[in-house]
């Protein structure tokens, strides 16, 4: 049945006109329809396919062997497997299938023009439509109101309890601001104001807001679950060096 409908699917695509003349005029003499980007990705999972098809003694055996561990068969056993791909057992059945496939084509797909399927059992307009653009948006968009809940009310009680916020104050004496102070009286040196107006008191109301920024990100919750997501990953990457 695959390559029976592969057949047709191929037939109709690339062998067979258009009915519509107009239509196949626009295609008639075009050689290319399609970019670089969609010839790699065609050409070369191909070209793999027709390797490993070709090679199977070299590459199958290969994959096998390196996925035993995975499937929990020992690497000795799957050694002593042969597998014998080109045998008349193994080609036997598979002539079967193509021969089924292409007579059943031959005899009846190959005559139907159209689509025999009846308009009122489309499985796309029944369920398919129905179910991704009605139902799967209610319930994801339910299931994502109550996990916005569930995340809010966690952080505002960890905020209550366990992750009460640092004080944000920050004492304000330009005395206090060194940098502020410094860098300040350094610019009124090198390039002062027409008006005579100092840089010192600006640059401490920016170094005072950045305190302020720190602080505020040292004392949330968010800054926390970063830590731990890279403890988590530092340990992750340890494990896997010393595995």
């Amino acid at each position: 049945m695959t390559l029976c409908y592969m057949l047709k699917l191929f037939i109709t695509v690339f062998v067979e006109k258009n009915d519509d003349e107009e239509i196949q005029k626009q295609y008639d003499g075009q050689k290319n329809f399609w970019n670089t980007e969609s010839r790699i990705s065609v050409a070369v999972p191909a070209v793999i396919l027709l390797v490993m098809g070709l090679l199977p003694y070299v590459i199958m055996n290969r994959i096998a062997l390196l996925s035993s561990g995975f499937l929990g068969i020992m690497p000795d056993a799957m050694r002593e497997c042969t597998v014998v791909y080109y045998s008349v057992h193994n080609l036997t059945g598979s002539l079967i299938s193509i021969s089924i496939g292409t007579v059943l084509f031959l005899a009846v797909f190959r005559r139907l023009n159209r689509n025999i399927w009846p308009a009122w059992l489309d499985l796309e307009d029944l369920i398919y439509r129905p179910l991704i653009l009605k139902v799967l948006p209610g319930i994801i968009g339910f299931v994502s109101a109550i996990a916005s809940q569930i995340v809010d009310e966690t952080i505002i009680l960890l905020r209550q309890t366990t992750h009460r916020q640092i004080s944000t104050r920050v004492s304000t004496g330009s005395l206090e601001d060194h940098m502020a102070v410094e860098a300040g009286m350094m610019l009124d040196h090198l390039c002062p104001h027409r008006d005579g107006s100092s840089y010192v008191p600006e640059l401490v109301e920016k170094e005072e807001r950045m305190a302020r920024t720190q602080r505020v990100i040292y004392g949330s919750l968010s800054f926390g679950l970063i830590l731990v997501c890279i403890g988590l990953i530092l340990v992750l990457v340890y494990t896997l060096a010393t595995a």
